[in-house]
């Protein structure tokens, strides 16, 4: 039995009639973005921008010692 729109939409609807008269208080938004930490900045893009640009400097200088210089 594979899950499909006719489902997902049949679903929709029993869930739609089951809590129509359901609802949350006021203070509940306020209450749960209270709670969730905000996401805090990482150093790890420029670390890894850092490690890149190593990496690249380390293969030009690899070239032009063994091609040019040799």
């Amino acid at each position: 039995m594979a899950f499909d729109e006719f489902d997902e939409r049949y679903i929709d609807e029993e869930l739609t009639r089951a809590f129509a008269g359901t609802s949350a208080p006021v203070s509940l938004a306020t209450s749960v973005m209270n709670r969730v930490r905000m996401p805090t900045p990482t150093r790890l893009p420029e670390l890894l921008d850092a490690i890149a640009s190593m990496g690249i400097l380390a293969f030009a200088a690899s070239i032009v010692f063994f091609v040019i210089l040799k």
